[in-house]
């Protein structure tokens, strides 16, 4: 949140805004604040205390009338974002801090302004119900044990729903997409973008995920294309580079 002077104000404290870049949430009798550009300033409503919380500090205000003021936690700096089949999307977050509570959010725009999944995690994965295809604006970050909110990490997705996953495991690219009955599917590669040098074309045998490696370093250009057995329709169900130079 951004404004001007003005001040929040909770049954157990209030919270004094001069322009600056915070979040605060109230809930059983605690108020709570982080503070990410800016200065706030908290008074409890019990007795005198008050506090000052900089940029990079967060605090908390509970119903004893105790003030207490902490430094943010660092954004999650090692996560992973897959698009599964079922259009849910999945975060694994490998540097998880002991204890910690995450909070994830997915916005249509960049200054989160439309949420449209908000959904806290006690675990290192988080499951956010399904989305549709498409660009979103993801924001991830620790809550610590007073319930603080601390710094965000923030990523630009392209989330792919029921079409194809495409991730990098080492020197292995894998690929997933959800199988229908009744329709066969074709991974191809090629070396061009109209798939007029063909470096693979192959029919997986089976529904899991399928892992290509020993792929030149060069960008790559892939497609999965289905054929509707019953129709006898073919269709290219999604399509991508892989090694972008982003020429």
């Amino acid at each position: 949140m951004r404004g001007d002077s003005y001040n929040i104000e909770t049954n157990t404290g209030v919270l004094g805004v001069r322009g600056t870049h915070f979040r605060a949430g109230y809930s059983n009798e605690t108020l709570v604040t982080s503070v990410y550009e800016g200065n706030v300033a908290a008074q409890n409503r019990i007795g005198t205390a008050e506090a000052s919380i900089s940029k990079g500090e967060g605090a908390r205000i509970d119903e004893t009338g105790g003030i207490q003021v902490v430094r943010l936690l660092p954004p999650p700096d090692d996560v992973d974002i897959t698009s599964l089949p079922n259009e849910a999307i999945q975060i694994d977050i490998s540097s998880s801090m002991q204890g910690k509570t995450y909070r994830v959010q997915i916005a249509s725009d960049p200054n989160f302004l439309t949420i449209i999944r908000d959904q806290r995690s006690e675990g290192d994965q988080v499951q956010l119900a399904p989305l549709s295809p498409g660009f979103y604006h993801l924001r991830i970050a620790a809550i610590d044990d007073f319930g603080i909110e601390g710094n965000s990490a923030i990523f630009v997705i392209h989330h792919h729903g029921n079409r194809v996953s495409v991730k990098q495991e080492e020197d292995s690219w894998v690929f997933e997409w959800l199988h229908r009955a009744q329709i066969t599917y074709r991974l191809q590669l090629a070396a061009d973008h109209e798939f007029t040098k063909v470096l693979l074309d192959y029919e997986p045998q089976n529904n899991g995920p399928l892992r290509v490696s020993r792929l030149p370093g060069n960008e790559i250009f892939w497609r999965v294309v289905s054929l509707d057995e019953r129709t006898d329709m073919t269709v290219v169900l999604d399509t991508g580079t892989l090694n972008d130079t982003g020429q």
